[in-house]
C-alpha cells in the first residue's frame, strides 16, 4: 500500500462569521498531526487544544469584505476531516524560546497517552457524508519514537508492538458479534479477537520491543510508557 494510503488524512480549517451568513473553509492533507506538549498533561487535552476555536473580535475581527459584509466577529478553528488507517502524532517537544534564550529548547513536560484512543470527538460534526461508526475512529498504540538528549544532539529509540493480535478490541466486529465487546465493557476479563473467518481466539499478551540501533530487546509495557511520558 503506498504511503499516502496508509498515513494521509485531511483537516479542515474554517472561519465562521457569527452575525452574518458567511464562512470560509480550506481542506489540507497531513501525514502527521503536530500537537503541543507544554500545558497539556494528556494527549486528549492536547487534541482539545488543537481543535479549540479562536474568537476573532475587536481589533482582530475577520475581514469578510469579499462577501460584502466588512469586518465581522467570527470563530476560527480546525477539525479533522478524514482519518488515515495509520495515524502519526508528532509531539512538539522542541520550540523557540523568545522569553529567555531566544533559541530552540526542548520541552520536558510530562504528557500521558492511552493505549486506545477514540478520535470521534475531534472529527467534523456537520458533514452527513462522514461515517461516524466509532469503531473506525478508534486507534491502538502501535509504536513510539523517543528522543533522548538536547536540541543540539541526541539519540532516537523506538518501541513497537508488532503483534496485531495483541490489541485490546477485535479488529473487525459485525453486528452479530457485538457481544464480544459487551463482555469487556461489562467488566469481564476475557479478551477475544476476531479473524476474517469470524473465529474467536484468545488475545496474545501485549508484547513490546525496544529498537536501539542494532539492539532489539523485549520491554515491560508499564516501564516503557513511563519512560515515554
Amino acid at each position: 500500500m503506498p504511503t499516502p494510503d496508509l498515513f494521509e488524512g485531511k483537516v479542515q480549517s474554517y472561519i465562521r462569521c457569527t452575525s452574518v451568513p458567511y464562512s470560509s473553509t480550506k481542506i489540507e492533507s497531513f501525514l502527521d498531526i503536530q500537537l503541543n506538549v507544554k500545558g497539556c498533561p494528556t494527549l486528549y487535552e492536547s487534541l482539545q487544544q488543537f481543535v479549540h476555536e479562536e474568537e476573532l473580535e475587536g481589533e482582530n475581527q475577520y475581514d469578510a469584505s469579499e462577501a460584502g459584509f466588512g469586518k465581522q466577529d467570527a470563530k476560527k478553528g480546525v477539525r479533522i476531516h478524514t482519518l488515515p488507517p495509520v495515524l502519526n502524532i508528532h509531539l512538539k517537544r522542541f520550540e523557540f524560546d523568545m522569553a529567555a534564550t531566544m533559541g530552540m529548547i526542548k520541552v520536558h513536560d510530562r504528557l500521558e497517552f492511552p493505549l486506545v484512543m477514540d478520535m470521534t470527538d475531534f472529527l467534523m460534526d456537520d458533514d452527513d457524508d462522514h461515517d461516524y461508526d466509532s469503531r473506525k475512529n478508534v486507534y491502538h498504540l502501535h509504536s513510539i519514537v523517543m528522543h533522548s538528549g538536547c536540541v543540539g544532539g541526541g539519540h532516537y529509540t523506538a518501541f513497537i508492538r508488532p503483534n496485531l493480535e495483541s490489541y485490546d478490541f477485535p479488529r473487525d466486529i459485525s453486528a452479530a458479534d457485538t457481544k464480544a465487546c459487551d463482555n469487556k465493557e461489562n467488566g469481564q476479563t476475557s479478551n477475544v479477537s476476531l479473524h476474517d473467518d469470524g473465529e474467536m481466539d484468545e488475545l496474545l499478551p501485549r508484547e513490546w520491543f525496544k529498537f536501539d540501533d542494532e539492539l532489539v530487546v523485549p520491554v515491560d509495557e508499564d516501564s516503557m510508557l513511563e519512560a515515554a511520558y
